[in-house]
């Protein structure tokens, strides 16, 4: 593995090690250094294990395209510096997913996703290519 300035390259861009050790940021001298959004429970899958059904039955209102942005935005003017998007279902069935994913890069934010991975092809991965998107990690 490569190593640069004495540390190996295997660091997780967007996590906290990245910020202090690479970066060179303080964490923790912000009000907020990562905001994480849950994805609306929505799933191509149905597995045993999961509680993504259970989610489903239980949620409330969405917040819209525009009020997600707007929480982005706010979290981005109060120090934050990634966006973590996990929680209940795949993230890549959400209908807003790319808005989401561009809007963040526009603000700077590091980007990373839980997925199952199942809905990745050329054209997804070529997208989060070009933004400040830094890592998948499969369930």
């Amino acid at each position: 593995k490569e190593i640069i300035d004495g540390f190996n390259n295997s660091i997780l861009k967007g996590s906290p090690r990245y910020f202090e050790v690479v970066e060179d940021i303080q964490l923790g001298q912000s009000i907020l250094d990562f905001i994480a959004l849950n994805i609306p429970p929505i799933c191509n899958y149905n597995c045993q294990k999961c509680s993504t059904k259970t989610a489903i039955q239980q949620r409330g209102e969405l917040l819209s395209l525009e009020e997600t942005k707007d929480i982005l935005a706010q979290g981005k003017d109060l120090g934050a510096l990634a966006l973590a998007i996990a929680g209940e279902g795949e993230p890549l069935v959400y209908n807003h997913f790319f808005d989401i994913i561009d809007y963040a890069d526009s603000l700077g934010l590091v980007t990373i996703i839980a997925t199952n991975g199942s809905l990745l092809n050329e054209d997804k991965i070529n997208f989060y290519a070009i933004v400040n998107f830094r890592k998948y990690w499969f369930d």
